[in-house]
């Protein structure tokens, strides 16, 4: 047939060609494993890097946000304090002016039982004050009952104890019959 083709050595060699071939395979591989591991490391070393930079970015942000929580419900706190302390404070000034608008309602209404003691009649008054002629009567009767409360009766001398004798009682008056 022919020549032999070349870097043919015939069976044997050609076990020995794969041998090398693959010895020196494995070796270029070995080489090459090495380096591209050692390129993998750096990457990955290159990636933690950037995972730490990250991470203390975020640590960083974190750390601003519970400050920041912090700071917001502490003022929260303390709006609702000062809301709690004026809110008492407006309680007690609603307190103190119902006692002074309650205290200038028995004195008007007094001044409206002066007048109706001098003469005055309900309606009047509430044509001269323009309040309602119902209100203008409970104000004067609420004044009667105040100035009953404020002026004590007297203790009375005990009456001399009942007698058997009837007390006379006077004598109803005929109907006046028209005179036909």
């Amino acid at each position: 047939m022919g020549e032999p083709i070349s870097g043919w050595s015939g069976e044997k060699g050609l076990a020995q060609d794969m041998a090398q071939e693959s010895k020196k395979g494995r070796t270029r591989r070995a080489a090459g494993d090495a380096d591209e591991l050692a390129v993998l490391r750096k990457r990955r070393a290159e990636l933690d890097a950037r995972d730490e930079e990250h991470r203390r970015q975020e640590d960083a942000a974190l750390k601003r946000f519970a400050a920041a929580a912090a700071k917001a419900r502490k003022a929260r706190e303390a709006g609702e304090a000062k809301a709690a302390e004026f809110e008492r404070r407006a309680a007690d000034a609603r307190e103190k002016a119902e006692a002074t608008a309650n205290e200038q309602d028995g004195e008007q209404a007094a001044a409206l039982l002066q007048l109706h003691v001098l003469g005055r009649n309900a309606d009047d008054l509430a044509t001269l004050t323009e309040i309602p002629v119902k209100k203008v009567r409970a104000m004067i009767n609420s004044a009667k009952v105040q100035a009953a409360g404020e002026s004590e009766p007297e203790p009375r001398a005990k009456a001399a104890p009942p007698t058997a004798e009837p007390v006379p009682t006077p004598a109803a008056k005929p109907a006046s019959v028209p005179n036909s």
